[in-house]
């Protein structure tokens, strides 16, 4: 499959998923003070905040951190578009984590004329209505700017009548910003649950 494809998985960036996961739980055992280290009345999971306690909860955080990183690939898969351009190839990636927009400036033109095209012909039939764009008589103005905008568009894309881009794997569900929100909850709600059965807390205890 292209580089860049979502649900895409290779060697190396499972190593990376796996080590980016290791250096965050490191960093937060080393920086956040879940126990007084000086206090063996504070525990953590039955026991005091030990170096044992510390790599235990290091390899759990390491765990759930990679599993995430599978379960993005895995929504990525399902519920985001890949989308390919056709000249290239290669996959087009949507700026700030959008979605790529697979119609051309062209389509987008021709569906628009053709919305104003018909509120002019309802105008000329005699067929009073009142349209999200306003009187018919505008819209045939609209429709005159349109055209002349249109001209550019068709010249400067060759007046090609196919799409330069498709979507070549997923559904075009969500966005990458979304992918990663819906993975991050999933994932940070299933490591609680699980703590909660590890170390026998009732699950209330979530919310509070």
């Amino acid at each position: 499959m292209p580089p860049g494809t979502n649900g895409g998985v290779t060697l190396t960036g499972l190593g990376a998923g796996l080590l980016g996961s290791f250096i965050i739980a490191f960093t937060s055992t080393l920086l956040i003070p879940f126990c007084n280290p000086n206090s063996v009345q504070h525990s953590y999971g039955g026991q005091t905040w030990t170096m044992s306690g510390k790599a235990s909860y290091t390899a759990a955080l390491t765990l759930a951190g990679f599993c995430g990183t599978l379960l993005d690939s895995l929504l990525g898969a399902v519920l985001q578009a890949s989308v390919v351009d056709v000249h290239s190839g290669k996959i087009v990636e949507g700026e700030g984590g959008r979605k790529v927009l697979v119609h051309s400036a062209g389509s987008l033109h021709m569906k628009q004329r053709a919305k104003l095209q018909s509120q002019v012909v309802d105008h000329e039939e005699g067929v009073a209505r009142t349209t999200a764009l306003g009187s018919s008589p505008e819209a045939a103005s609209r429709l005159q700017a349109a055209d002349r905008a249109g001209s550019t568009v068709s010249g400067a894309a060759g007046d090609e009548s196919h799409e330069s881009r498709r979507i070549d794997t997923g559904r075009d569900i969500l966005d990458n910003n979304a992918v990663n929100l819906l993975m991050a909850l999933i994932v940070s709600v299933g490591a609680m649950l699980a703590a909660c059965g590890i170390w026998d807390l009732p699950f209330s205890s979530i919310l509070s």
